[in-house]
């Protein structure tokens, strides 16, 4: 069987495959699309580099990093608020200050 050749066969060929696996990863629909997207923008900048005999694997490999990178990029910025809504003073009621209270992850 015949690999694709341009970005657009590519994309047509696995983009169901790549969407079910990445859904599989994030369980969002909206993220999913984003890493989806970024997926295929790797793809197309490293695709000319690409050398191997079987596409199917090495995008899926892609799409796994993508995701991976956004973990690690996200999981920083989370860190970082919850340090600092942990250092701000809560005043007022009791109750505000249950629901101002930041919460773990």
């Amino acid at each position: 069987m015949n690999e694709p050749s341009s970005l657009e066969d590519i994309y047509r060929k696995y983009f169901k495959d790549l969407y079910a696996y990445l859904f599989s990863l994030c369980k969002d629909h909206h993220l999913t699309e984003d890493i989806l997207q970024e997926t295929f923008y790797r793809a197309y900048v490293n695709l000319e580099d690409y050398s191997g005999t079987r596409i199917k694997p090495w995008l899926f490999t892609v799409a796994k990093n993508t995701y991976i990178d956004y973990l690690r990029k996200h999981k920083r910025i989370d860190l970082k608020q919850d340090e600092f809504f942990a250092q701000v003073p809560v005043k007022g009621s009791a109750e505000q200050k249950r629901w101002l209270k930041p919460t773990c992850r």
